[in-house]
């Protein structure tokens, strides 16, 4: 197994929405809350701070989990082969991205406040409050298996997981505009 120390820095900026378990929220909950007419108690800046990935604890720095660029790189190699084999099991048996949480070196970020359908209350359209962070760049290792995948293929796929794929929410994968990242800093 070989490293490579990437730096990638966002074209647009990055949409989190962390999911914990006290974010969970049955569909029966919801008929429950949907017929008693009760709106969402918290603030847009409570429901932004309770989707924010945080390093420890409030205040401290945000994350980017590493499965975002993970899935990216599995996502951007769907449809491609390496040597007659399917390139997403390679990519998904052969590397790893760490460390699991990507410090993004700050503890701001903006509001975005956007329309979603949520689809456990039957498709209801409601008013999303979540971080959004620009000017944003991180840094992580891709650690790989030298004898399924060269260098040169692996940075291929990231920079198309970056310009077609995208991570967090409303990314070009879910047909929207944020989350979309160049390469940096490559070292081998």
């Amino acid at each position: 197994m070989k490293s490579i120390k990437v730096e990638v820095t966002g074209i647009t900026p990055v949409l989190i929405d962390a999911f914990t378990k006290e974010r969970e929220v049955t569909l029966e909950n919801h008929k429950k809350i949907k017929s008693a007419g009760i709106k969402n108690s918290l603030s847009p800046e409570e429901q932004a701070e309770e989707g924010a990935y945080r390093l420890n604890g409030k205040k401290s720095n945000l994350y980017l989990p590493f499965s975002y660029f993970y899935g990216a790189m599995i996502n951007a190699s769907m449809g491609m082969k390496a040597n007659g084999k399917a390139l997403k099991s390679i990519i998904a048996g052969c590397v790893r991205v760490e460390p699991e949480k990507i410090d993004l070196k700050t503890n701001k970020y903006e509001i975005d406040s956007r329309t979603i359908v949520n689809r456990p209350a039957g498709n209801v359209r409601v008013l999303k409050h979540r971080p959004k962070i620009f000017p944003w760049k991180v840094n992580f290792n891709i650690i790989y298996n030298e004898d399924m995948l060269t260098p040169a293929a692996i940075k291929e796929l990231l920079t198309q997981a970056g310009l077609r794929i995208g991570i967090g929410s409303y990314r070009p994968t879910k047909s929207g505009p944020f989350g979309t990242f160049t390469i940096s800093k490559w070292e081998e």
